[in-house]
């Protein structure tokens, strides 16, 4: 299969104005340079799999799809190109302006181990990437390693865009990409086949195929080590085709034909094709153009508005919740209706769940086109059985000017910028039944890159009327490592509170230099270390209290710890955040590390914004209402954590007796979690054995 990587389309721009390469590899722009970019992976999702799925009171195993987020080395049609390189521009940001500065394009890599076509994965069971600078000329990796410019944020912006969906590509130029002649395949009108063969790759798969990163992604220059993430470069729209019962049983889409997994036997999909149902009118990808300039190449995707396009077969489904990817009921479509409020209520909806108490249970039994009233006179259920879903991967329309992809013809300028995120998109669906019924119905759409909806059409004698899920993730952004100083081996994450606005201090003696004006090295530096010894790391996690210096901060362990005898007090109440990575700490004649975890605290400044900063909280702005955050109640909030640790056999975590917030205690208030007594870890399956689990505390999230 010949897949070509691209470069975004700022690339050509942002280059133009670079300094010479000795000049860049120490930072650029007369800053100072910054330690490595350890890059640690790439995070894609792929877009279907399938899975044997064993639900409750149903011992059998059902074979349905659902969505399988993994590493991207672990996708088969991706590792490739990976082996190849895929460009990524990054750079950061202008404190005055806040525009993009020190732009670079590096390229990252999938390293090869000894043996051919094999992955070099490292002795934490992690796949090795590099991240080196492109020599503008060859198109290749340099020999210099990608570094942080100061600090702060800092962005980052990739694509992966498969070859034969690129537009006047058949030449290939001396930095590998295609030059100009030929055109690209015919995408527009045909998306029905989703083969994924080496010879039979389908219009279908080949637009979900087509990745980029989210647009605004943004990272900190102390984080440690960085994952990537890919997301599906375009929209997608699913149809439900809901006949109405009263249609008559055999009535149907004109040459639709499906036949079950019956067995070992596999199902036989229906062919669009033959079956009269079209997506009119809309917007869809026809092509990625190639412009090679002089300093680099850049790849733009090109729209077009079709007046008719054949959709994918997605299969037949029962109760599907798009937003989560789950099935409810496999055999049966179940829709309620609202008779006052005159509304349609679908398995995606929250209210779906709660009403099944006001029926009777659906079961196997339950006739196809049962239609119940309930006791509440309100309500109304419809019980389909599997019902026909089309979808079709169409173009993004921006539902804010921020989420605009970098990519798009345009982008660079404020007033074209503006001009894509006006642009709108609608389909207008044309449907044709086996009695000579004939529908159509237009439907505006509004979503992102990556985003999907699912659209319900109801055909009746009369007309045919719809609903939507509203825009939800296609697949969900996971795995953000916005944290100063983390190193997410293992998929350990510091903070489910989010605070990526702060400082790190981890117990390790490696110097990278000067950074951001500072040491991190800091023993005998100055006060702004963040890798620091043994000795300096205890010493100021003993400070992370109320009232200590240290309250509110992130403490990470890179290797076990000793804490000696009397390091802390009896009644030391935690208030920081404390990642072990999976490491241990061992105690010395001490029964316990805390006595508590403050989850909860109010910081001075909270009630007087003259008072001196006191812990690692911040104010942000959502929807015109200001808040500190990590947010907390009065009693719940993720202000103080303890994750990933194992301490010895004999001693415990928290003192004996203490009591949980999840039990109504006082004493445990902050966020507990995969933390071990006695326990050992195997870096190799990634999991502990042996020792004691200690007790969980989740306190609920508090929502803005």
């Amino acid at each position: 299969m010949n897949y070509k990587l691209y470069i975004i389309g700022l690339g050509a721009l942002l280059l133009t104005g670079c300094k010479d390469a000795d000049e860049l590899s120490a930072g650029g722009s007369g800053q100072p340079a910054g330690n490595v970019i350890q890059v640690g992976g790439i995070d894609v999702d792929e877009m279907v799999a399938h899975a044997s799925v064993t639900r409750d009171g149903d011992p059998a195993p059902v074979d349905e799809e659902t969505v399988v987020r993994t590493d991207a080395e672990n996708i088969e049609w991706l590792r490739s190109p990976l082996f190849s390189g895929l460009d990524i521009t990054y750079g950061n940001f202008d404190k005055n302006t806040g525009g993009r500065i020190n732009s670079r394009v590096a390229i990252l890599k999938l390293l090869s181990g000894s043996v051919a076509n094999s992955i070099k994965y490292s002795d934490g069971g992690l796949a090795e990437y590099s991240f080196l600078y492109r020599d503008n000329a060859t198109g290749n990796p340099t020999t210099t390693e990608a570094i942080w410019y100061d600090n702060g944020s800092h962005f980052f912006e990739g694509l992966y865009v498969p070859s034969d969906i690129s537009y006047n590509a058949t030449s290939q130029t001396v930095d590998n990409v295609y030059g100009d002649g030929g055109t690209a395949l015919n995408l527009t009108t045909d998306q029905h086949d989703d083969a994924t063969t080496e010879d039979a790759l389908g219009n279908y798969t080949r637009l979900a195929h087509y990745l980029a990163m989210p647009s605004n992604y943004t990272l900190n220059a102390t984080v440690a080590r960085v994952k990537l993430p890919f997301r599906h470069r375009l929209a997608r729209v699913l149809a439900y085709i809901l006949i109405d019962p009263e249609m008559g049983d055999d009535v149907k889409i004109n040459g639709y034909t499906y036949t079950p997994k019956v067995g070992d036997t596999p199902a036989v999909l229906d062919d669009p094709t033959d079956t009269d149902i079209r997506f009119c009118k809309v917007k869809v990808l026809a092509g990625v153009k190639d412009a090679v300039s002089s300093q680099h190449h850049t790849y733009t995707p090109q729209w077009t508005e079709i007046r008719k396009v054949i959709p994918h077969f997605v299969g037949e489904r029962g109760s599907y919740n798009d937003a989560t990817n789950t099935s409810l009921d496999a055999n049966h479509f179940i829709a309620y209706y609202n008779k006052t409020k005159k509304v349609h209520i679908n398995p995606t909806d929250a209210e779906w769940a709660g009403l099944a108490s006001k029926f009777d249970p659906v079961t196997a039994e339950t006739p196809k086109g049962t239609v119940t009233s309930s006791t509440d006179p309100d309500y109304q259920r419809t019980v389909y059985g599997q019902v026909p879903v089309y979808d079709l991967i169409v173009r993004p329309t921006y539902r804010q000017l921020n989420r605009v992809m970098y990519d798009e013809e345009g982008y660079d300028n404020a007033t074209t910028r503006t001009a894509l995120y006006n642009n709108t998109n609608k389909i207008e669906f044309e449907i044709t039944l086996n009695n000579g019924l004939v529908y159509s119905r237009e439907v505006e759409i509004d979503l992102d890159a990556n985003y999907q909806t699912a659209i319900y059409l109801r055909i009746s004698r009369e007309h045919v009327d719809y609903s939507s899920s509203g825009s939800q993730l296609w697949q969900e952004t996971t795995g953000y490592d916005g944290y100063y100083g983390v190193n997410n081996e293992n998929g350990n994450t510091l903070s489910v509170a989010g605070s990526s606005w702060q400082r790190a201090y981890t117990n390790d003696a490696v110097d990278y230099g000067i950074t951001d004006g500072h040491k991190y090295q800091g023993d005998t530096e100055d006060e702004y270390a963040q890798h620091v010894s043994d000795a300096r790391w205890i010493e100021m996690l003993r400070e992370a209290c109320v009232g200590g210096k240290h309250h509110g901060d992130y403490f990470i362990l890179k290797s076990d710890i000793s804490i000696p005898a009397a390091a802390f007090p009896a009644d030391f109440v935690f208030t920081g955040h404390l990642d072990g990575l999976d490491h241990t700490i061992t105690l010395t004649n001490e029964d316990y590390l805390f006595a508590g975890l403050n989850g909860h605290y109010t910081t001075a400044q909270e009630s007087d914004a003259s008072a001196e900063w006191e812990a690692n909280v911040h104010k942000e702005t959502h929807s015109g209402n200001t808040y500190w955050v990590p947010y907390r109640t009065a009693t719940d909030g993720w202000r103080a954590e303890v994750i990933n640790l194992n301490i010895n056999s004999g001693a415990t975590l928290f003192k004996a007796g203490a009591g949980y917030s999840n039990d109504g205690g006082t004493d445990v208030t902050g966020y507990v979690h995969n933390c071990w007594v006695g326990a050992t870890y195997n870096n190799s399956t990634h999991q502990w054995s042996g020792g004691t689990a200690v007790k969980e505390n989740k306190p609920t999230i508090p929502q803005y």
